[in-house]
Order: structure tokens, then sequence, then C-alpha cells
């Protein structure tokens, strides 16, 4: 009986530790491209996604992906707030937006419950501005001032630190 209960003992461990050190399935998006944005109802369930309405993010998906776009005006949100309680709240699987905007939302997020998924995979780029009055007093002056940012590094620098979309909380 002594064989039996080594066996038995060997067994039970090692079904004890394989339990143990079990990994958690992560299922993980890649970008637009992936199957879950381009064939959505062929998930199951069917993977929610959504954006901000009337913004350049769903212009751009409605002329370059008319099904996807079809798809997600059902689960498009008010905000971006609204959209990231929705996330956290499991109401959407995924938001598509503006990066920048994103990252920061993601790296600033209480809980740290954010990722962003395909900020180096680019898909429709817009730059950023700043408006000014015509003949504005303040246009040599900002533009000084940026061509600076962008000599010394701290734009870089201010990108390094607020919009990786790495949680620091």
């Amino acid at each position: 009986w002594a064989f039996f209960a080594v066996i038995f003992l060997a067994s039970y461990t090692a079904n004890l530790a394989a339990f143990m050190i079990q990994e958690q399935y992560t299922d993980t998006v890649s970008g637009l491209s992936d199957k879950k944005f381009q064939k959505p109802q062929e998930q199951y369930p069917p993977f929610r996604f959504g954006t901000v309405p009337n913004g350049s993010t769903e212009r751009n998906i409605r002329s370059n992906y008319p099904e996807m776009h079809a798809h997600m005006v059902k689960y498009n949100q008010k905000g971006v707030e609204d959209a990231l309680n929705s996330l956290k709240s499991g109401k959407l699987d995924a938001f598509i937006y503006d990066a920048a905007v994103l990252n920061y939302m993601a790296g600033k997020d209480e809980g740290c419950k954010l990722v962003t998924i395909g900020s180096g995979k680019v898909f429709a780029t817009t730059g950023y501005g700043i408006a000014l009055q015509k003949e504005s007093r303040w246009k040599r002056p900002i533009d000084l001032a940026l061509l600076q940012f962008l000599a010394d590094g701290d734009t870089q620098k201010l990108q390094t630190v607020w919009l990786t979309g790495i949680c620091r909380n």
C-alpha cells in the first residue's frame, strides 16, 4: 500500500502544480486588419467595437472599411469617457480613436484596466495644429517655441512620459 500512496501523492502534487501555474488566456487583437474587426459577426459572441460618431476616425472607417463601419455604428459612444467606461464595464470589447488620446487615457487610468494596441500601426495619420487669427502676433513666437521643443527633444520626452499607453497608477 506504500507504493500506492507514493503514486497517489506524486499524481496529486503534479496536478496541484499544474493548476497553480496555469496561465490565464488573453484574447488579443492585432489592429484594424484583425478578423475580429473585419468579420465581427463570425466571432462568438460578436465582437463589439465603436468610436465617437461624426469625427475623423468614423469618417476614415466609413470610407475605407464600409462593412466594419456598418457593424460598429450600433456600438458608437457619445464621447471618450463614455467609451472608456463601456470598455471597463464589458459593454464594449474595443474602442477605436485617436492614438495620442487613448495612450494618455490608458496611462492615467485608475486601476490600470485599459491597454492600447496598434499605436505603432497607424491606420490614418492626422496631425495636430494650433489655430490663430490671421496676422496674429503670436505666430512667430509659437513657431520658434515649437521648433525649440523639437530641437531640444522635449516633444519626445513629453511623448515618452504622457503618451506611451503604459499605466502609471
